[in-house]
């Protein structure tokens, strides 16, 4: 079944877009947490940080459900990504001209929050729309394992990224898997 689910070209580009932005999403929730403890030294920070990456989907999940079924999925998901795409690039400046800060990572995790709840409600909405039905828990079932999966290669090449080439570094491959995702 899931080879099935494989030939369908539309699965494969939702598929591979959301491996793309739960790679950088997981990539960028290290970062910032590693960034806030280097930089401030304070432990508490992390969860903050954490907090304000969640916040938007406690508070819009249920919104963002019922707005994207006024409005077309597809430029949905366009739009988040390249908010995505703007809000890592403006990080990606401030890391070079050392004006990146502890305010502005806040405001990246909820920014990206946003982007990450939208992801998860509406790109799933238009795989189940693009999916033969007697397909759609295969699809579903790889999408959820690949999302699992992205929590986990995210932070493991995080980690290594920061310790060679820093917060610029995964910022700018952050910034790449935005592209690929939102093309």
């Amino acid at each position: 079944m899931i080879k099935q689910c494989f030939k369908n070209i539309d699965f494969r580009i939702l598929w591979g877009a959301g491996c793309m932005t739960g790679i950088a999403r997981a990539m960028e929730f290290l970062a910032l947490s590693l960034f806030a403890l280097q930089e401030l030294g304070l432990p508490y920070l992390v969860t903050i940080i954490f907090a304000a990456r969640m916040l938007p989907m406690s508070l819009l999940g249920i919104v963002i459900g019922t707005i994207s079924e006024r409005i077309s999925p597809i430029l949905v998901i366009k739009f988040i990504y390249t908010l995505s795409n703007i809000s890592t690039g403006i990080a990606m400046l401030l890391v070079f001209t050392n004006n990146f800060n502890v305010i502005f990572a806040f405001l990246l995790a909820f920014i990206n929050g946003i982007t990450w709840v939208v992801d998860l409600t509406v790109r799933r909405r238009v795989l189940a729309d693009n999916i033969d039905q007697n397909l759609l828990s295969s699809s579903l079932a790889m999408e959820t394992l690949s999302n699992n999966a992205t929590r986990l290669i995210g932070p493991l090449c995080a980690g290594s990224l920061y310790a060679f080439v820093g917060l610029a570094g995964i910022f700018c491959v952050q910034f790449f898997m935005y592209i690929l995702a939102l093309g």
